[in-house]
């Protein structure tokens, strides 16, 4: 009987837990509906934590306001009602981090615009200088710099000026990952110096690159309606937790690659030798030579690249002031100029290459891809030099400015010395002065490796700056 009294409140008792335990569940559920979500790492800061505004200040246009006129913290919510125009922000500065910020519109109430504001630098203003994740409904997931703030893209570009904005550069987002109006929206942002990621949700909807790399405030924007905040956590990204990759070593080559967004929303990646010369420092710019190699060296083994020309040159010790970037073309396809001018911007971006000496140089294959991308931009180049390859005489106009060295060997069987005779004809004939061609008596199709191997060649390249 006691052993049968003692099982049946044994069991009252385990039904009574379970139903603690599953309310708890059902509570805790309900909680983080509004709750901040406190889950983090162990060097994790919470810039907001659900109960003050400890750790920040304000701007607002209005100067008679103060922040609690705006801001306020409600129900373990960050409530911003959104007029007048400014910013809340971190009174300590950041460079690279991850941060978390959640956001919603308020239920039943229209949604309107806001945005998180990071490396905030310059004088306060309704808007600063810095970097902005966009919070506008229907536009979450672009990002902008604001008042020459560099940011940089491959695709969905844009820019502009105006007195609000200064000038502005920005990439628009990949794709839609908004919730409905009243839902909570999460954004996990990584700006790792130049690289900034945002997921929006779940989802990868925006990259960009190139951005400024300095120190500066986390903000989030008043701007147009009430907005609510629950989570702003930031994670700083050290030398050891973000692992950047080894500088390259002054006089190296080194193995690299792209990846690039193309046209229709697909991507491709690049992959490409970097040279950097043995004179290679952070603070001076130096030239920029990109060698395009011909077809025989299309496809996915990166080492036959340097199977001629200046790659080749530098894997056997031979000196240059240039960086060398060079390329390797995928199997059965030819040289793409917009995807190239993509791996230029790249370039540009993330090393001290002199945008004023970039100089294009190919042979055979690439020497067509030299006259091709030449023509659809000239503006980017200083000089070019294409050997044994060929253009399309319609295109002379655009290359009167450029200063242009071919070679081509009179015996050449594969592709005729006619090829590249008709552009240099054609461009003389536009009046554009600044084009010569050297013919080798005798040469066939090679006709790269004499020229690749005269000192003259480069002289005459640095002799050349953009717009000089």
């Amino acid at each position: 009987m006691k052993t049968s009294a003692m099982l049946k409140r044994s069991g009252f008792c385990v039904l009574m837990l379970a139903m603690v335990l599953n309310a708890s569940s059902v509570f805790a559920q309900g909680a983080e509906k509004t709750a901040p979500q406190k889950t983090k790492t162990n060097n994790s800061i919470d810039l907001f934590d659900g109960k003050t505004l400890d750790g920040w200040e304000h701007y607002l246009v209005d100067p008679k306001l103060k922040m609690s006129d705006v801001w306020s913290v409600s129900d373990g919510l960050l409530v911003c009602k959104g007029k007048p125009l400014g910013y809340l922000a971190t009174k300590k500065e950041y460079t690279s981090f991850k941060l978390v910020v959640e956001w919603r519109w308020p239920p039943g109430k229209p949604a309107t615009n806001s945005g998180v504001l990071m490396r905030i630098t310059g004088k306060p203003r309704g808007l600063p200088k810095c970097v902005e994740a966009q919070l506008k409904a229907g536009s979450a997931g672009d990002v902008y710099g604001f008042h020459g703030f560099n940011v940089k893209g491959t695709e969905r570009v844009l820019s502009t000026e105006n007195a609000f904005v200064g000038k502005l550069s920005g990439v628009k987002k990949i794709k839609g990952a908004e919730k409905k109006p009243g839902q909570w929206n999460k954004y996990e942002i990584t700006f790792n110096k130049g690289d900034i990621t945002v997921i929006l949700n779940g989802q990868k909807v925006n990259q960009a690159f190139g951005c400024d790399v300095v120190a500066g405030k986390i903000g989030l924007q008043s701007e147009g309606g009430e907005v609510h905040f629950r989570t702003v956590r930031l994670t700083p990204l050290d030398a050891k937790s973000s692992k950047p990759a080894k500088a390259q070593k002054p006089g190296s080559q080194i193995a690299a690659s792209k990846e690039i967004a193309l046209a229709d929303g697909k991507k491709t990646t690049i992959h490409f030798y970097k040279s950097i010369p043995e004179s290679y420092n952070t603070k001076d710019k130096h030239p920029l030579m990109i060698f395009l190699h011909g077809a025989g060296e299309r496809g996915d083994i990166l080492n036959v690249v340097k199977k001629h020309g200046p790659p080749m040159l530098v894997s056997k010790g031979n000196k240059t002031p240039f960086i060398i970037i060079s390329p390797q073309c995928p199997k059965g396809v030819y040289w793409n100029p917009s995807q190239l001018s993509k791996l230029l911007d790249h370039i540009l971006a993330t090393t001290k290459a002199d945008p004023d000496r970039v100089y294009l140089t190919g042979l055979s294959m690439g020497g067509y891809g030299t006259w091709s991308w030449a023509a659809m931009e000239p503006q980017r180049f200083a000089a070019a030099i294409p050997i044994c390859g060929g253009g399309r005489a319609k295109n002379a106009e655009k290359l009167l400015k450029l200063p242009i060295w071919a070679f081509h060997g009179d015996n050449d069987k594969v592709v005729p010395l006619a090829r590249t005779q008709v552009m240099i004809d054609a461009i003389k004939k536009a009046k554009g002065a600044n084009v010569k061609l050297t013919v080798y008596p005798g040469v066939g199709h090679n006709s790269w490796t004499q020229t690749y191997n005269n000192p003259e060649i480069y002289k005459w390249l640095l002799s050349h700056s953009r717009g000089k």
